[in-house]
Formats: C-alpha cells, structure tokens, sequence
C-alpha cells in the first residue's frame, strides 16, 4: 500500500519534515521547469519505506509543493538535504542538485551509478569513479548496511 501526501501548508510541511528525518534511508526527488540553478523548483518528492512493523505497513510520498509553501527555504527540507543521517537515494540527481546548488547537501547516492558498475562489470569497460556500489554508499551515508547486487543479464 502507498500513501501519497501533498503537502502545501505550513503545518504539514513540518510534521512531513520531521517524519523524514526520524529515516536512515529514503527516496528523494525534484521536479521544476527547467530544473537548474537557472530554473525554477517547483516540487520535491520525498518517499518513506514502510516501517518494518505495524498493523498496516506502507510507504508514504510526500510531495512537497515548493510555489504554495512560499519557497525551498519555507519548507523543512532544508533540514532534511543537509542532514547526515538521513541517505537521500535519487536516480540521477546532477539536475537536482543543480537546483539546490545554494545549500550544503549531504548524503546523497545516485542509483545511475549502479549503471555505471554494471556496464563494467559486464562489458569490462574501465570505472574510474567508483570501485564498487558497497565501498561508495559506504563513503557517502558511512554504512555498508546495504548491499547491491548487478543485473548482468539486464544491460
């Protein structure tokens, strides 16, 4: 089951932040036009696993609408991109990262790496980045709690 939450008031952006920051690990990821330094955010989508127990266990998308709450900074999720604790998991996140080029963000993973590591692997193309999905979510959220595992047959 999947909740899905917009949150375009003051009062439920910061009960949304403060659920998001109670995570280790969650999805995360913006949308605007143009999405750039240059462009406009207009929402940032943060997804919550489902809690490990519970009488109804489900994910919860909150979908923050950055225009409504007056702004990023008006938001919460200051909080949420600049804490350490909480592993912000995004697919490709260079543009994203391009719209909040102004705050210090941290502990970000891009899953387009695992592309990356995948093609290596399979078709011994050279990685200079990464040596391995493990040893780099390892040096950005400092756990290797997580293991990852290539597709090979996918690519």
């Amino acid at each position: 089951m999947l909740v899905v939450s917009v949150i375009s008031r003051e009062y439920a952006q910061e009960l949304a932040s403060q659920a998001i920051l109670r995570e280790s690990v969650v999805g995360f990821d913006c949308k605007g036009s143009n999405l750039s330094r240059h462009g406009s955010l207009g929402l940032v989508t943060v997804c919550v696993p489902p809690p490990s127990h519970g009488l109804t266990p489900c994910a919860v998308v909150y979908v923050f609408d950055i225009q409504a709450l007056g702004g990023f900074d008006d938001t919460g999720l200051l909080d949420v991109v600049q804490s350490e604790s909480v592993c912000k998991v995004v697919y490709d996140l260079r543009n994203d990262l391009d719209a909040l080029f102004q705050y210090p963000v941290r502990s970000f993973i891009d899953t387009s790496v695992v592309g990356l590591v995948a093609r290596e692997e399979c078709y011994h193309t050279r990685c200079d980045h990464f040596f391995s999905i493990d040893q780099m979510f390892n040096a950005i959220c400092g756990s290797t709690a997580f293991t990852f595992h290539v597709a090979r047959h996918h690519f």
